[in-house]
């Protein structure tokens, strides 16, 4: 699958379905692009791009993520993991 990046705006996220898993691509302000589990590592609730706050956000137990996938709060016992 290829997705161009006019698909997507610097300091957005889009969703889509990779190998059948959630999946989210961040485009970030500084000029990266990461590809993640859309799936929380709590209990795989799908995440939420928050674009104010520049923070990835589960919306079932407030765990938060940074653009990579680290977790920076809450339940989830670890990262996000990276779609290569």
């Amino acid at each position: 699958m290829t997705i161009s990046l006019n698909e997507i705006t610097v300091g957005s996220a889009k969703f889509i379905r990779y190998k059948s898993k959630p999946t989210m691509l961040l485009y970030t302000k500084a000029g990266e692009v990461f590809a993640l589990s859309a799936a929380c590592t709590h209990l795989g609730c799908i995440v939420k791009w928050d674009e104010a706050r520049s923070m990835i956000v589960c919306p079932c137990h407030a765990a938060l993520f940074d653009v990579q996938g680290n977790v920076l709060a809450g339940p989830a016992p670890s990262p996000l993991p990276s779609i290569r």
